[in-house]
């Protein structure tokens, strides 16, 4: 793991310009399920967004962000639709990890937190999730 230096540094504050611009819910965000149980997107499926398992339900140091999108490594759960979230007035700080410098290298890893939308899910009683 390599530190946040000057250039790291100014590749996180990109990450984050990108990443906040970017509208609706997002791979990386959280989502409070009915049971208060939370976890964070995975996978956006189209008209749903594919969450973390319950046994690593934030996924620590799992999601890896680049030029403001973040993509997941590990197991998933089923997906939840889209149209059942609301978003909350609340952000919380989400563990991702980008290439120190964006130098492509198995041991060149900066770990950083973004700051994630939290979104509540209220499915129908009668829907069929995918």
């Amino acid at each position: 793991m390599k530190d946040l230096d000057e250039r790291n540094r100014a590749i996180l504050a990109g990450n984050v310009e990108l990443w906040e611009a970017r509208p609706g819910p997002r791979v990386g965000d959280f989502v409070i399920l009915p049971d208060g149980g939370v976890r964070r997107f995975t996978q956006d499926m189209g008209t749903g967004l594919q969450i973390t398992s319950p046994d690593d339900p934030i996924g620590q140091f799992r999601f890896y962000i680049r030029s403001g999108w973040m993509t997941y490594t590990g197991d998933k759960d089923s997906a939840i639709l889209k149209g059942r979230l609301t978003l909350t007035d609340e952000k919380r700080n989400g563990h991702a990890w980008f290439f120190h410098h964006n130098v492509f290298n198995a041991t060149k890893s900066v770990h950083i937190v973004m700051p994630c939308r939290v979104f509540r899910y209220t499915p129908n009683s009668v829907e069929t999730e995918t």
